[in-house]
């Protein structure tokens, strides 16, 4: 199995139920503990939100429906990327760091 460490303390993330992995603009998709992530939270990275997250699957599935109708009234392409942007992203995420823990 691969390590995945936290961007914030470098300690080793064990279970999928520690690991938060979040969206920076600079540095792409970084894996944090979930304490970790909850103190980031509060310094100069306020704004950055966990794709792992239920709340994020459920905005994902609203942006999707959303995307689709938009695309089925409009008829532009724009709404497919614009609607795949999140589930790539949470895909992503799982590739490169939630697959390879228990």
């Amino acid at each position: 199995m691969r390590r995945i460490v936290c961007q914030r303390c470098g300690d080793v993330i064990e279970s999928k139920s520690e690991l938060v992995t979040t969206l920076s603009l600079l540095q792409g998709i970084m894996p944090y503990h979930l304490d970790c992530h909850a103190q980031n939270q509060k310094g100069w990275n306020a704004g950055a939100t966990p794709i792992n997250s239920q709340a994020t699957i459920a905005i994902m599935i609203i942006g999707l429906i959303v995307c689709t109708v938009l695309l089925v009234i409009i008829k532009s392409w724009v709404f497919v990327v614009a609607g795949l942007l999140a589930p790539l992203l949470r895909l992503l995420s799982w590739l490169i760091y939630e697959r390879f823990l228990p």
